[in-house]
């Protein structure tokens, strides 16, 4: 891999906090030089990274701070949450049973700063967010490691889907005043339970996928003295396939001198091959297949009881 070579002598450390499933494919895709910190406190969630140099394992529910927790399993094991589900909204939509609560457990939470501390990973370079309606209070646990974050992807709820779950804006106002932008929300739709089997409907918009960057003028002022880390930001946009915050990165920090010349002659390859810098002379036509991606999708049929927007990585982010 291209991006193995760029980054050798350091790795990527990415957190998946709510990680049942695993780590997303994107990472291994892009790098092999990576580090893997999954926490997930359910018990039944499959986890499918096995302790190791490669990877940690928490089984440790995150909050904002040491104390007594109370896990509420439901049915449907990925929507388990500290929060309890509001089932006088869930039972408008399709499926309220996945999220019945089958039993609670009592845990000792902790808070995420403490936690890479005791695993000597402090340094994190991007963190997934899926806790069902406690993410505020692990982003309140996480100030510090905030300050050397490039980029958080955060589920985000925008109806009363748990109670005394937290909404967007805090979620929002945390990670702002740490310097990261707001760069893309992925919409997630439920249609109600009552409406005629033949009746098309865009349906309620319930939750979002929110993607936050460090932009790359950011990156290069906060990290001026440390080029892994900016390397690392480089690999992080690829991940999401930012092609365009990787090239004012890979621009601005040859400009500014901030990484030696073979490393931005390497970035440019990587770009070049990734088909974001396509050779001169020929039609760029990556806008036209972004808009047959987007076509499709709003033309493909809806599932019946909810819907998403396309996965990053079905879209060309330029």
């Amino acid at each position: 891999m291209e991006m193995n070579d760029l980054l050798r002598g350091t790795v990527l450390n990415i957190a998946d906090i709510g990680a049942s499933g695993g780590l997303h494919p994107r990472w291994g895709d892009l790098t092999s030089c990576l580090h893997a910190i999954l926490v997930e406190p359910d018990s039944r969630a499959s986890l499918p990274h096995a302790d190791g140099d490669d990877s940690h394992i928490l089984r440790v529910a995150l909050t904002r701070a040491s104390g007594n927790v109370r896990l509420f399993q439901c049915r449907k094991q990925q929507v388990s949450s500290l929060h309890e589900p509001h089932s006088p909204f869930l039972r408008l939509f399709h499926a309220p049973e996945r999220y019945e609560i089958v039993n609670t457990i009592d845990l000792t939470g902790d808070n995420l700063d403490r936690q890479l501390n005791l695993i000597g990973r402090e340094d994190l370079d991007f963190m997934k967010l899926d806790v069902q309606g406690h993410e505020s209070a692990v982003l309140e646990g996480a100030s510090r490691t905030l300050t050397n974050i490039i980029g958080v992807e955060s589920e985000a709820r925008l109806a009363p889907i748990y109670g005394g779950g937290c909404s967007f804006g805090e979620i929002h106002e945390r990670l702002t005043s740490h310097g990261l932008q707001l760069i893309d929300l992925r919409r997630h739709y439920w249609t109600r339970a009552d409406l005629p089997a033949n009746l098309r409907s865009a349906g309620q918009l319930t939750e979002v996928d929110a993607l936050y960057f460090l932009p790359p003028e950011v990156v290069l002022k906060r990290f001026a003295s440390n080029p892994l880390k900016i390397l690392r930001a480089f690999a992080c946009y690829l991940a999401y396939r930012y092609w365009d915050f990787a090239f004012l990165l890979t621009r601005q920090a040859e400009s500014e001198q901030r990484l030696p010349a073979t490393k931005t002659e390497h970035m440019r390859r990587i770009l070049r091959a990734s088909g974001s810098l396509p050779p001169a002379g020929l039609p760029r036509s990556e806008r036209l297949s972004r808009l047959f991606r987007r076509c499709a999708a709003f033309i493909s049929p809806l599932d019946p009881g909810y819907h998403h927007d396309p996965d990053w990585d079905a879209l060309d982010n330029l």
